[in-house]
This record gives structure tokens, sequence and C-alpha cells, in this order.
């Protein structure tokens, strides 16, 4: 266990303490909509534009505080200050923002904010792997 508090955990810390709430967040983002796509009946009837879903709303405001969070993390961290990388959490902040004030896209919002978020923590794990080979052994 000696391995976890010296070495390249200690030496990239803040990059490691990253991946901890990425994954305990995309976890439940993606089994919550994944439920919401293939179960909810009332999904499935929505408006597509203009439809409201509390289901939506709940992931909508997950995906903002995730933003919220990571935003201010990247930039401040320099392996994750990576201008692509920064954009595309803007870009997300700011649909999250849109979502929430005019109250459309849920139906697209329950698939964008929450089933393709299946992917996220198997890609989280891979990250972690390659930038800690020691978690890989």
């Amino acid at each position: 266990m000696d391995r976890f508090a010296t070495g390249q955990f200690r030496a990239k810390s803040d990059v490691f303490a990253h991946y901890v709430p990425f994954l305990v967040c995309f976890v439940g983002m993606a089994a919550y909509g994944d439920y919401l796509w293939l179960c909810d009946e009332g999904l499935a009837t929505l408006d597509r534009t203009w439809g409201s879903h509390d289901g939506a709303r709940a992931l909508t405001v997950a995906m903002l505080a995730v933003q919220l969070y990571d935003i201010p993390v990247s930039l401040s961290v320099p392996d994750l200050r990576v201008a692509t990388f920064v954009a595309h959490h803007f870009a997300v902040l700011y649909l999250c923002l849109v979502i929430l004030r005019f109250n459309a896209f849920s139906y697209y919002a329950v698939y964008f904010l929450g089933v393709i978020e299946t992917s996220s923590p198997f890609l989280a794990l891979v990250d972690a792997f390659r930038d800690f080979p020691a978690l890989a052994a």
C-alpha cells in the first residue's frame, strides 16, 4: 500500500484526485440515464424539443455541477489544462445552462447527459491506468 502514498501517485495526486469524483458521478449519471432511456414511458412520448422531464432536469443539474467542478480543476492542474479538454467542458456547461434556462431538449439531455456516459467510467479507468501504471498492475 505504500506505493499509493509515494512515487507517481504522490507526484500526480491532483490528477489522481480528479478521477475519483468523475468515476462516482458518471456511474450514477449513466445508470440513471440508462434507466430513463429504457424504462421511462413518459420519455417515449415527450416532445423532443420543448417537453419537460424531471429526470432530464436532474441529469442536467448533475452535469452542470460536474462542469462547475471540473473547469476550475482543469484550469489549475497543468496535466489537465488541455485546450480541447477545457473547451469541451465549457461547451457542455453552456448546453446545460441552455437546457435549464429554456426548459428545452429534455429528451436529448437524457441520452447525451446520461446514456452516453455509460462509456465514461471505462474510459476514466483506461486514462487512470495510462497515467498510473501501478494501478494497471
